[in-house]
């Protein structure tokens, strides 16, 4: 009986020792060769908006899944960031979107600083004429990405114009293309410049074929003001791209066309495209 009571006493004693006085086990994991810990290290991203008038808030960054907003003074913190970087972007209503790539390289002690300047989104506004004074609709005006169509009355509202060194083009069938670049000191204060009025010229073809009175001339380069064109292997000319109006002198006296070829006397013609109609034919005979 006293063998088997010290062997209780022996137990209990190993098992306070075991527990401790606070009545908590301690347990100790030691990681084996395959241990790999789950998480990922991760970084902090900061950074200034501004805009041409000063520090710019309320601009959305994206970074992955992580999202933030610029600050009155225009600063953002992006916090648990990776620090392999990825595609920034910055958008904010009235403006163009920014993107910007980071790099790992970016990232100084787990952080990386980044500063962005916003362009403003302008528009434009104005009236379209021919220049005998009709109004043109259907005048299609594009810059950059965006393009609308002008109304019946010849008036357009463009939205989405770069406010600085952007193209604004104007076509229509008929009446060629007119480009014009953009000038800052066009808008207001709120990005708008109303008032920009344009005037088109129609456009005039012509056509015909050249010959030296029996076979067709191929190479004959046929001039008309700023248009050129050679003839086919069979002595065709098409001609388009001429502005009968854009001279009074042109106007009233008709345009001249010139058709040169080496070792043959240059022909020149008097083309009245206004009387004749825009669409004008005209077939040469060239001698040497």
């Amino acid at each position: 009986m006293k063998k088997i009571l010290t062997a209780v006493a022996g137990l209990i004693g190993c098992l306070f020792l075991f527990v401790g006085c606070g009545g908590e086990t301690k347990i100790t994991y030691v990681p084996g060769p395959d241990y790999e810990p789950n998480y990922t290290e991760k970084g902090t991203v900061e950074g200034l908006i501004q805009s041409a008038d000063g520090a710019l808030s309320g601009v959305k960054i994206t970074l992955g899944d992580k999202t933030a907003t610029s600050m009155r003074s225009g600063k953002f913190i992006l916090r648990s960031t990776d620090l392999n970087g990825g595609k920034l972007t910055f958008s904010k209503d009235g403006y163009f979107d920014y993107r910007y790539k980071l790099e790992a390289d970016d990232f100084k002690d787990g952080k990386a600083y980044v500063e962005v300047t916003l362009t403003q989104k302008a528009s434009v506004s104005g009236t379209v004429k021919g220049s005998w004074g009709d109004y043109l609709g259907g005048v299609k005006v594009t810059s950059g990405g965006v393009e609308t169509y002008t109304n019946e009355d010849g008036t357009y509202e463009l939205d989405g114009v770069l406010a600085k060194d952007g193209i604004l083009t104007f076509s229509k069938d008929g009446w060629g293309t007119i480009t014009k670049l953009v000038r800052g000191d066009w808008f207001d204060e709120s990005g708008k410049a109303s008032g920009m009025d344009i005037e088109m010229h129609r456009t005039a073809t012509l056509r015909g074929r050249v010959t030296d009175g029996k076979n067709g001339l191929a190479g004959v380069e046929v001039i008309c003001g700023s248009a050129r064109t050679v003839t086919d292997e069979n002595g065709y000319y098409f001609l388009d791209g001429i502005f009968p109006e854009n001279a009074a002198a042109h106007r009233y006296y008709g345009y001249h066309v010139e058709y040169k070829l080496d070792g043959y006397t240059t022909q020149v013609l008097t083309v009245d495209f206004v009387a004749a109609g825009y669409d004008t034919a005209r077939d040469v005979i060239l001698v040497k």
